[in-house]
């Protein structure tokens, strides 16, 4: 396998890692978001008791402000092995009562029996958070007490919360990732075995289908459908290619055995004249059966699926009556076109169409001589039709003179059985009809092709 070989199991899990590593950011933060608020809730109530508590502790000697405070008293009340603790107590007559250090106050000042002003500080260079509350002293004195505590556990806990849920949510990933990756394989397993039947299948008949709908995944089906529809193709077309190449060969042996034969009496001085006219009566034979089997491969090849477009039908009608007049002159007949001067116009490949008006034509010439032959078009019905006074085709044989390689038991010329196949074949690839009926009276016999697919309204106009 090269390097730029994609897995299906690890384009999944690439494309599921960035959602789920996502998801993971963010329950992270998250859960650090909400253990961050409660911890500081928590810290934030150590605070305000540590306040409530150095307010419990002032009495009032007169309009004076004091704190009974011992130094034990002091000194447990101070005590934290991580975070230093300040404490200061103003009083608005008086200033400073008791202190350790020197606080900002809040912002906005508390205000006497409200809430408590929780805020950031900085002491001594450090930043610290601090809590505000204000009380009255019996004389209508204003006290503010506030209590801060650097932010060493505050830090610390935050980073350990951060980090324990980070490492929690990478476990998660990784166990999802696990699970995903054994989730694809179990569901990838159905794919290769598939896989191992297609194989089986193959080792036995190479151009066996794929298997049907109902035994693959719903999500496999129409990339077997669509595998299914190549082998199809592929196989109409060798099957096509194979029929061609062997009837090429049956077709081309008897002319060439004639070529040799009578090239053999012109070398041995035998015949001469004659013998050079019969070879060049095999070549001209041999020249039409090619061109009528090419024109039968491109008929049933698919590369003319891609160049479907607009054809004006009455033009080329017109145009190949006028190419084939001198060559039905030449035979006796009054080649002549009857209809409109335009008025149909359908969606097809043009030189199919126009091989088979040629095909059709040069048929009534070639069966029907001397005599009329009459190529017309009715927009009205969608039709291009070939009618000619010949000795017309038995009901029982006008099906059968549409497979190729098929003539009728005692027909006269040397045509090849392929005219009206072809016809037949082009018919199909524009999704038309062809209907083979007698002429009128009853004598003769009338070719027809309708379409299906008309580009512009059909109306009639001036016959021609």
């Amino acid at each position: 396998m090269t390097a730029s070989a994609h897995s299906i199991r690890r384009r999944l899990l690439a494309k599921l890692m960035i959602p789920l590593l996502a998801l993971a950011i963010i329950g992270s933060g998250s859960a650090y978001a909400i253990a961050h608020y409660y911890s500081q809730l928590a810290l934030d109530q150590w605070l305000y008791d540590s306040a409530v508590t150095l307010a419990h502790q002032l009495h009032w000697v007169g309009n004076r402000t004091q704190v009974d405070l011992s130094g034990s008293a002091r000194e447990i009340f101070e005590l934290d092995l991580t975070d230093r603790i300040y404490y200061e107590v103003t009083s608005e007559r008086a200033g400073r009562v008791f202190a350790n250090a020197a606080l900002d106050g809040p912002s906005s000042a508390p205000q006497v029996g409200g809430e408590p002003v929780y805020y950031d500080a900085v002491v001594n260079g450090t930043k610290v958070r601090a809590i505000a509350l204000a009380i009255v002293s019996p004389s209508n004195d204003r006290i503010v007490i506030k209590v801060a505590e650097t932010r060493i556990k505050r830090n610390r806990l935050a980073h350990e919360v951060f980090f324990d849920t980070l490492l929690l949510a990478l476990v998660m990933v990784a166990g999802s990732v696990a699970l995903i990756w054994r989730g694809i394989g179990s569901g990838l397993r159905t794919l290769e075995r598939t896989v191992h039947e297609i194989r089986l299948r193959h080792d036995v008949d190479p151009q066996a289908r794929l298997p049907s709908r109902e035994e693959v995944p719903l999500e496999v089906r129409p990339l077997i459908d669509e595998i299914n529809g190549l082998i199809a193709s592929l196989e109409r077309a060798y099957r096509s290619q194979h029929r061609f190449v062997v009837d090429a060969a049956h077709q081309l042996r008897t002319p060439l055995a004639s070529l040799r034969v009578q090239l053999d009496l012109a070398l041995r001085g035998t015949g001469d004249k004659r013998a050079l006219e019969n070879a060049v009566h095999a070549v001209a034979r041999m020249s039409h059966l090619v061109h009528q089997l090419l024109a039968l491969a491109r008929a049933e090849g698919d590369e003319n699926a891609g160049s479907m477009g607009p054809v004006d039908v009455v033009g080329l009608v017109r145009a190949e009556v006028e190419r084939q007049w001198d060559r039905a002159s030449a035979a006796g007949s009054d080649l002549g076109y009857s209809g409109p001067s335009s008025g149909l116009v359908v969606t097809g490949v043009e030189a199919l169409l126009r091989e088979a008006v040629g095909n059709l034509i040069d048929n009534a010439i070639r069966y029907a001589s001397p005599g009329v032959i009459t190529v017309g078009v009715d927009p009205s019905a969608a039709e291009i039709h070939v009618e000619d006074q010949g000795p017309g085709i038995a009901a029982t044989h006008r099906e059968r003179v549409l497979d190729r390689f098929y003539r009728i038991p005692e027909t006269p010329g040397d045509g090849s059985g392929l005219g009206l196949a072809i016809v037949a074949e082009i018919v199909r690839r524009h999704d038309a009809v062809i209907d083979i009926t007698g002429g009128e009276a009853g004598r003769g016999m009338r070719v027809s092709i309708r379409f299906k697919h008309v580009v512009t309204p059909t109306r009639a106009a001036g016959g021609a």
